[in-house]
């Protein structure tokens, strides 16, 4: 049997490149399509044919930027109730009469390629599986999320959709642009290479201890003091002291009024580059409490990259929110160590954080 000139196998087929994009274009002119695919890029909308669109089924995520709003509206234009949204939609489902395909490929120039080799910037695979046992199962998990978690679109939903693109788009420019230093991010840059950490700031208030000043550093807590100490980090012992000396953190400060929904949620991003001075019981509480901190850097030291850049602000509230980095926002108990417990889950969120802000910033 044939499908538009490729063989339909009796198992499953693994796809790259060219026999991706075509296997794709098949499943799109079958009958009964169903799509879950996260985003959407210019003239993705006139691959599917108006046939195939009447009793078609679409699901795309509009929030993250990642989807071009006209492609949707013109969709949404065609046949309202043909396409829904998903906020965490991320899977790359392509699902007909022809057979299904399960992929990374978005309906984009960056996941088919299909306005150059130059737009072309991920390498996709993926899985074609000809009708049978494997689709009904595929259809049962699309019927599920169509039914259950997509949503209805709104003109409401476009227009904001219309400003993350724009956004997203800037973001885009930004990160393709290599040679335009100043303007880094960190797809620049290897973060378990670099070491960089993060933490949360801003829970209590407390002031410099003026005594352990001058007993540790020998000179008088002047503004500049006052400073090294405000932006250092909170350590407990020689052991977060070996890990933190001379390396970046990136403070973030959570949303502190409890009457918001985003109650200790990041609200702010910082870096801060810490030296080299131990400085015991440098700062103090109102109840006179002590702490230890490892104090920032003296002199000018050029941050990484702008922390409060949308997509990468985005990017880190994600990937924090996450359940499997939930121990990243605990208070430790003070006389316990702070960063050793945290090296590996802080290695493994910097990876995850790298990862998602490149997805934000492909479509």
């Amino acid at each position: 049997m044939q499908v538009r000139g490729l063989p339909v196998a009796e198992a499953s087929t693994f796809l790259s490149k060219g026999t991706l994009e075509r296997r794709i274009a098949d499943v799109l002119r079958g009958t009964g399509l169903k799509c879950a695919v996260a985003f959407w890029g210019q003239d993705a909308d006139a691959r599917i044919p108006a046939k195939s669109l009447r009793d078609a089924r679409l699901i795309c995520n509009l929030r993250s930027g990642g989807t071009n709003p006209q492609v949707i509206r013109k969709l949404w234009t065609v046949n309202r109730r043909c396409i829904r949204q998903h906020d965490a939609l991320h899977a790359k489902v392509y699902l007909s009469s022809a057979g299904a395909v399960v992929t990374s490929a978005n309906l984009s120039a960056n996941g088919l390629g299909h306005e150059g080799n130059a737009a072309a910037l991920w390498e996709e695979a993926g899985v074609f599986l000809p009708p049978g046992p494997d689709i009904a199962r595929i259809a049962d998990w699309f019927d599920n999320l169509w039914d259950n978690r997509a949503r209805a679109i709104k003109e409401a939903d476009l227009a904001a959709a219309a400003q993350a693109w724009e956004e997203r788009q800037r973001v885009n420019r930004s990160v393709r642009s290599r040679t335009k230093r100043s303007r880094r991010s960190i797809a620049d840059f290897d973060p378990i290479k670099e070491g960089w950490w993060s933490t949360w700031d801003g829970w209590e208030d407390w002031t410099m201890n003026g005594d352990a000043v001058r007993r540790y550093l020998k000179r008088e807590p002047d503004a500049t003091v006052r400073r090294l100490i405000s932006g250092g980090a909170e350590i407990s012992g020689e052991d977060d002291y070996r890990i933190l000396k001379n390396r970046w953190i990136l403070w973030w400060t959570p949303n502190l009024d409890k009457n918001s929904a985003n109650y200790g949620e990041p609200e702010r991003l910082e870096w801060v580059k810490l030296g080299d001075v131990f400085a015991k019981e440098s700062s103090i509480n109102e109840g006179g409490k002590t702490r230890d901190n490892l104090l920032q850097a003296e002199g000018y030291h050029r941050s990484p990259f702008d922390p409060m850049e949308p997509a990468f602000f985005q990017a880190f509230g994600e990937v924090l929110s996450l359940p499997r980095f939930r121990e990243l926002k605990r208070i430790y108990p003070e006389e316990k160590s702070w960063f050793v417990p945290r090296q590996q889950l802080n290695r493994r969120f910097w990876i995850a954080l790298r990862r998602r802000y490149l997805e934000l910033a492909a479509d």
